[in-house]
């Protein structure tokens, strides 16, 4: 693992971090669910979410919150289908059988937990009655979201390219590494329609370069929300900051842009550790501060 310079972790978390504001849970307790903005929402019409995976509650959470029928849903993710549910939940068996029976690790540092078994036995015949056509059927794109448009993909803009009047659109992006070159690609016009977006962004310490000029990019029209560390990602720097990062932004116009920041960035109410078992990760505004002021020295000022 490529270790970012700690000036670069330090403009990430500057540019990332959360201004307050009302905001609400929605989806799994752990890893699927997301915080959002409470204002925000009552400007959402269309929903679009990349990488689904077994694993939809966020967006049934959302549904029922707002009420909004099916085809105003987009669901955007190649791995959906009977075929890769049972080919997933196959993989998952022989990774468990080799970590228990054969390594013999012990539960905490085992990939998969029975919870993880059990989510994807469900999903097995749950999909092919959830997604496709037809009027009880969420709409789903079975292609990669990346940065160029082919037979075999689709990018953010042509995803975003539906005409609506100001920021209408809840955008949620959790692809695996490709959000990278996906949201660099997003032009202005894209962004500007966009009131809500959460994105998770996977091994930050080999695109931290790239994660700050998203986040600059982003910060024209959107303002970061709620920035959680993914807690069962490795820990980089001096801070052990997680190595993937769940961010939600909102359009500048759907709320108070003076608003302030945030002084911590766990919220007891809404945070949960992605994994039963797993501890937190917090981090004070004023712990941030003093450690930007040390600038490139190894440890705090006496």
């Amino acid at each position: 693992m490529n270790l970012p310079q700690q000036s670069e972790v330090k403009i990430i978390l500057q540019l990332l971090w959360p201004h307050k504001v009302s905001s609400i849970r929605l989806g799994r307790g752990g890893d699927g669910g997301y915080v959002v903005p409470h204002a925000a929402l009552q400007s959402v019409d269309r929903v679009i979410s990349c990488g689904v995976g077994t694993d939809w509650s966020f967006e049934t959470s959302l549904r029922r919150l707002l009420g909004l029928p099916r085809n105003t849903f987009t669901f955007v993710d190649p791995t959906i289908g009977l075929y890769s549910q049972v080919k997933s939940l196959i993989y998952i068996l022989r990774r468990s059988y080799y970590e228990i029976f054969v390594k013999k690790l012990p539960k905490s540092q085992r990939k998969y937990r029975p919870r993880d078994f059990r989510r994807q036995m469900i999903s097995v015949p749950m999909v092919p009655l959830t997604f496709g056509q037809g009027c009880c059927r969420l709409p789903l794109i079975r292609k990669w979201v990346t940065d160029k448009v082919s037979h075999q993909s689709v990018t953010l803009n042509e995803l975003l390219k539906g005409r609506t009047v100001g920021p209408s659109y809840l955008l949620k992006v959790d692809i695996e590494g490709a959000e990278y070159s996906s949201l660099a690609s997003l032009t202005p016009e894209s962004i500007n329609k966009i009131a809500v977006l959460v994105v998770e962004f996977h091994s930050i310490s080999n695109n931290s370069v790239q994660l700050i000029e998203i986040a600059r990019l982003l910060s024209e029209c959107l303002l970061p929300t709620h920035l959680h560390g993914n807690t069962s990602s490795k820990r980089i720097g001096e801070l052990q900051v997680p190595n993937e990062l769940e961010v939600t932004f909102v359009n500048r116009s759907l709320i108070d842009s003076t608003l302030e920041k945030a002084e911590s960035l766990w919220n007891a109410s809404l945070d949960r550790c992605n994994r039963q078992g797993e501890s937190g990760w917090d981090l004070r505004r004023s712990d941030l501060d003093t450690w930007v002021a040390w600038g490139s020295n190894p440890g705090p000022p006496d």
